[in-house]
């Protein structure tokens, strides 16, 4: 499945980052969860649109991907 970050949250704020990466952090959780419980597990791509959103993405990419109930899901 491709996933665009603008697409799961809609007006994303590079001043507001937090808020931000909290709610795309939130999104990216629901969607990994789903994935890695799909029989058979599903392979999400990041899709990145706009290259202002490439931080913010990255960031909530590597958190969310870190956290232990993710750790063993290979990226």
């Amino acid at each position: 499945m491709s996933v665009k970050i603008s697409a799961v949250c809609a007006n994303l704020d590079v001043l507001a980052w937090f808020d931000s990466l909290a709610r795309v952090q939130g999104q990216l959780e629901r969607i990994y969860r789903a994935a890695r419980d799909a029989q058979p597990c599903t392979f999400v791509n990041l899709d990145m649109e706009e290259y202002r959103d490439l931080e913010l993405s990255v960031e909530a990419f590597i958190s969310v991907l870190s956290r232990e109930e993710f750790r063993d899901l290979p990226a």
